[in-house]
């Protein structure tokens, strides 16, 4: 990176660059002066102290085991660069810690950073309101059928708009299957749910997304016949499957999601479009 880049800039680079690192989805570009404005636009930047002292709530909260645990800072310096502290600035971070502390939400004792019952609460609102990251949460149906539209549709779309998609499934992890889908839909900046095959599960995670207040997209396969039919069991021969359309079923289910625009579609290229449309007309595109 050349140094023609000023400070401010470099900042901001070094923050989007933390983040990305944070959310597991490192930056796989060599940052030059012709693309750098690009890359450092996909995170939102704290305008001011006050939303930097809410995202160094959140941060904290999602850095801390347990009620009553110190929160598990890696370093001041790392966390200097999540909340864009230019390099002359770095310990602004210690008056944002007193300022919390201050005001109630944490306990500090020299470098060792507590959550009361107040910080918690605020923190929870911060991480809804604060949108730090760039992760977006997929909830569709697993099926090795399915898995083009997660290749050719939802994972190209996303990325397109700056987002790093996550599907718990092509996760490593050793944790309850159940416990990694809460914590990350918490995490992330967007969700997105296919109700193709109508699964439960993509619907109750959409509503506990939306109930975090995190933007939910819904989509659906608009047919019934040729590809994503071998998926239901005996759907060829048994004529006591129904064969309706999967969106006409979404449209009469007993799901309480008839008022929501669903983005119907009928091959992974025609998602794709759709898909990355919808996110860019919503304002929710970060790049």
């Amino acid at each position: 990176m050349k140094h023609s880049i000023e400070e401010l800039g470099r900042t901001r680079l070094r923050g989007v660059v933390r983040q990305d690192t944070d959310s597991h989805d490192e930056c796989r570009e060599v940052i030059t002066t012709d693309n750098w404005e690009r890359i450092a636009a996909r995170h939102d930047q704290p305008r001011d102290s006050l939303e930097q002292m809410e995202r160094l709530l959140a941060i904290l909260a999602e850095r801390t085991p347990f009620f009553g645990g110190a929160s598990l800072v890696d370093s001041w310096s790392a966390m200097a660069v999540r909340l864009y502290l230019p390099r002359g600035l770095q310990e602004k971070w210690g008056t944002l810690v007193q300022a919390l502390a201050d005001d109630g939400y944490v306990k500090r004792h020299a470098e060792v950073v507590t959550l009361t019952h107040k910080g918690w609460v605020a923190a929870q609102v911060a991480r809804r309101t604060t949108r730090a990251g760039n992760q977006a949460f997929i909830a569709m149906w697993f099926h090795g059928e399915m898995n083009c539209l997660f290749d050719e549709a939802l994972q190209p779309a996303l990325r397109a708009c700056g987002y790093a998609p996550y599907r718990v499934d092509r996760e490593q992890h050793n944790n309850k299957i159940d416990d990694e889908i809460i914590a990350n839909i918490r995490k992330s900046r967007i969700f997105v749910g296919d109700l193709t095959g109508m699964r439960p599960n993509v619907f109750y995670e959409a509503g506990f997304a939306n109930g975090l207040g995190i933007p939910v997209l819904l989509t659906c396969n608009e047919s019934y016949s040729g590809s994503f039919v071998a998926a239901v069991p005996d759907a060829a021969t048994d004529p006591s499957v129904e064969r309706k359309p999967w969106f006409k079923q979404v449209a009469d289910s007993a799901f309480d999601v008839r008022q929501y625009l669903i983005v119907p579609w009928s091959t992974p290229a025609d998602l794709a479009t759709k898909l990355e449309n919808r996110i860019r007309a919503l304002g929710l595109a970060l790049t």
